[in-house]
């Protein structure tokens, strides 16, 4: 995609194509970032998953990694447009998530059984919450350049 996009800067463009451009160029930037994040994510499940007792923060982290989820499609649902949600809204969810990942994050280390499992135990997981916050906050760049450059462009 951004071979295409820099195929398109070498010819001569208007302000506003050249503006839809850098638009276009920011979200293929955060969506590889988001793609390194899922993979990371799938790498650090599947040393997860081959402990033995997994009930121990599963349900929150996998609740989370929904919430996380329908915040990316809330915001990529129209790309490359903006998202219909309103800014504010946007914000909030995303200042809740944020909160809500290292909450997490805090919750995990106070349950006394990952000492007992060792530190890689403890690390994959917050490892694991870290990357959703990741796909979290670049999910809102993807908003956030929909947004300034829908207005700039006006």
């Amino acid at each position: 995609i951004n071979r295409f996009i820099s195929m398109l800067t070498e010819n001569s463009l208007s302000s506003k194509q050249s503006i839809a451009v850098q638009k276009l160029t920011k979200i293929t930037d955060e969506l590889e970032y988001i793609a390194d994040y899922i993979d990371k994510l799938a790498s650090y499940s599947t040393r997860y998953q081959q402990e033995d007792d997994l009930a121990e923060g599963k349900e929150q982290l996998m609740q989370f990694f929904i919430s996380v989820k329908e915040f990316y499609h809330d915001i990529t649902l129209n790309l490359p447009q903006r998202s219909s949600l309103e800014g504010d809204m946007i914000k909030a969810r995303a200042q809740r998530l944020k909160i809500t990942a290292e909450s997490i994050r805090e919750d995990h280390l106070a349950v006394p059984d990952h000492l007992q499992r060792g530190s890689e135990h403890f690390m994959t997981y917050s490892d694991m919450v870290v990357c959703l916050r990741k796909i979290r906050g670049h999910a809102l760049k993807i908003y956030h350049a929909t947004s300034q450059n829908d207005h700039l462009s006006h």
